[in-house]
């Protein structure tokens, strides 16, 4: 499973304000942070909590994840309402750019303490999230705002639903602010989705967890099959193959040669002995004319 890698894209990590501006209920610390990190293998994460960015505590779980060998992105889930007057969140994930991460952070908490002082409730209205998030590359999340909405043992059947609303648009791309279609967004949801499906879906990929002490419930065992970037995490939605499985869904070729070992036959020898180890996947053997490339292939064969 090298070329897989374990991913949970929604995952709160401090105290958020939510929509009827009570204080969200996270437990967290970086210890079990830190340890879910290691005890499942997760190669990418994003931090996505209620209404604000805690740049601290982002920049403080980046640094951990990475001694973990995994990749943090910032992101946010906002509360709004569609024009029919279905409350929904939208979890935006950002591109790892600190400088542009930190202007997005700053306009989200000071929208956020403004409705908190203002408004009779937290709701991001369609043209506060445009003026917000069209500078920024970023991917969106829609889902519905019930747990109810989150299947704990989804199969393949609602990740193939997933994958497909997320082809046809219900996971959008921006980079650039000419390229924002959010009124498409609402369009698709309110044209395509009943509300039941639209809650149905929210959180069938990621863990949507807050309480780090029983992380190993929420975790989804999804995989995504690309580097742990942001960028892998686009080429993944726009490829057309299947690049995103449930772990134990995972087809795994062990009838491959996994090593081969080159060793001198004597001290005379100008074969310099090595190792060359290979994947399950494609493997690339690079080298210049007459380095041994085309003799490899003849042993092998």
């Amino acid at each position: 499973m090298n070329e897989w890698n374990a991913i949970d894209l929604h995952v709160h990590t401090v105290s958020g304000i939510t929509r009827d501006k009570t204080v969200d209920d996270v437990k967290f610390s970086y210890s079990l942070f830190g340890s879910a990190i290691h005890r499942h293998n997760l190669k990418l994460i994003a931090c996505t909590n209620h209404n604000i960015i805690d740049m601290t505590n982002y920049v403080l779980m980046r640094h951990l994840a990475k001694k973990y060998g995994c990749n943090m992105l910032i992101g946010v889930e906002l509360d709004t309402t569609m024009s029919k007057g279905k409350p929904i969140h939208i979890a935006a994930i950002f591109e790892d750019d600190f400088s542009q991460n930190l202007k997005v952070c700053n306009m989200i908490n000071t929208t956020t303490k403004e409705k908190k002082d203002s408004s009779d409730e937290i709701n991001y209205t369609d043209e506060e999230i445009i003026k917000i998030l069209k500078n920024y590359n970023c991917l969106l999340i829609p889902h519905g705002d019930k747990d109810r909405g989150i299947f704990k043992n989804a199969g393949p059947e609602q990740i193939e639903e997933a994958l497909k609303k997320i082809r046809e648009g219900f996971v959008r791309i921006f980079d650039s602010s000419s390229n924002w279609k959010f009124a498409k967004i609402k369009e698709y949801l309110f044209n395509d989705l009943k509300e039941d499906n639209l809650d149905e879906f929210g959180g069938v990929l990621f863990s949507d967890n807050r309480d780090w002490n029983k992380y190993d419930e929420k975790f989804k065992n999804f995989y995504m099959n690309a580097e742990p970037t942001f960028k892998g995490l686009i080429h993944s939605i726009s490829n057309p193959t299947k690049r995103f499985s449930k772990g134990e869904e995972i087809l795994q070729n062990n009838n491959y040669i996994k090593k081969i070992i080159i060793k001198d036959k004597n001290k005379s020898s100008r074969i310099n002995p090595c190792e060359i180890e290979l994947s399950s996947g494609y493997n690339c053997i690079i080298g210049k004319s007459g380095s041994g490339k085309s003799l490899l292939l003849y042993l092998i064969k």
